[in-house]
């Protein structure tokens, strides 16, 4: 009887552990849903800031092809300022248009234009040595030539060298020292060759 009791207890014992030792029941906890994103309108929205533009570094410019390099250039000759609006209408009558400068192979020139596609032309050149001032005479002489089509004149009393070359050109050119003048007259009026000799010689007298 004793014995029974003792297995009573012993089996209510185990039954209670066995109670004991069961996992208690998970509880699941609702996971909280992410609010509502409101809606938010395009224009509600802060544009992106507009950057800033930075200044390019400065750099030298670039000499246009037209004017010669500072080492050629004729520093110190202003054609037009030698070859004036009545010197100009000496040789082609009424001027409609000029002057006209521009800085061609490392010289100055100057251009007036008439009716009747008349045109008045001086070029200065001046070298950095005597040699090259040879040179440029000699590349003139030969490049108003191949244009105009006829053997060019020598022409005394201006400077140290000159020619005179008719045809299209009506052009006068002279070597004095290191400059190389040009006078030239398309379609002039009268006698081209006394006029453009005689404005020459005002643009020598300047020099």
């Amino acid at each position: 009887m004793k014995k029974i009791k003792i297995l009573s207890v012993a089996l209510v014992g185990v039954l209670f552990l066995a109670a004991c030792s069961k996992p208690a029941p998970k509880v699941e906890t609702p996971t909280p849903k992410a609010p509502e994103q409101a809606m938010v309108s395009k224009s509600d929205v802060a544009p992106n800031p507009t950057p800033v533009p930075t200044e390019p570094e400065s750099k030298p410019l670039p000499l246009p092809p037209s004017m010669p390099s500072p080492s050629s250039q004729a520093t110190g000759v202003d054609a037009c300022a030698l070859f004036t609006r009545s010197m100009a209408e000496s040789l082609i009558g009424k001027v409609t248009m000029g002057p006209i400068a521009t800085s061609p192979d490392g010289g100055s020139s100057c251009f007036y234009v008439g009716e009747n596609s008349a045109g008045a032309t001086l070029i200065v050149k001046r070298a950095a040595d005597m040699k090259s001032a040879q040179d440029a005479y000699a590349q003139g002489l030969a490049k108003f030539k191949a244009q105009a089509g006829v053997e060019p004149e020598s022409v005394s009393g201006l400077g140290d060298e000159a020619f005179w070359l008719g045809g299209k050109q009506n052009a006068l050119g002279v070597r004095i020292g290191q400059a190389w003048v040009v006078v030239g007259a398309r379609n002039p009026k009268g006698d081209a060759k006394s006029a453009v000799r005689a404005v020459m010689e005002q643009v020598l007298g300047k020099l």
